[in-house]
């Protein structure tokens, strides 16, 4: 069976990092109720999902993808590039521990990293 890792939208989610785009109104409401059906939608495709909502007080706390990468039996813990970010990690180690092989990646990688072309 599928699982999926989802993270309920953070009530600070107006208050995310952003890269590429101007700074916007985010709606909350809507943010969640899009959310929801994002996993309700996962459901419907027979996925278990695992909603997790330990980390609100994380802006970007449901983009839970970003923490970690799962393959098979392994899970790489990713060291988030902005400070900001950096706690939210232990949620996914913590959560994973139980059923998974886990690295990590230490904040001194992700500077020694190519630059992509």
């Amino acid at each position: 069976m599928l699982r999926a890792l989802t993270h309920k939208v953070s009530p600070k989610i107006a208050e995310c990092e952003l890269t590429f785009v101007q700074r916007s109104k985010i709606d909350y409401d809507l943010a969640a109720c899009q959310h929801d059906d994002y996993e309700a939608a996962l459901t419907r495709l027979g996925v278990a999902v695992k909603s997790l909502s330990e980390n609100a007080t994380f802006p970007d706390s449901c983009f839970v993808e970003d923490t970690a990468i799962v393959v098979d039996e392994l899970a790489v813990i990713c060291s988030m590039g902005v400070s900001s970010r950096r706690g939210e990690t232990l949620e996914s180690w913590n959560l994973l521990a139980t059923r998974l092989h886990r690295c990590s990646l230490k904040e001194a990688c992700t500077s020694s990293l190519p630059a992509p072309q």
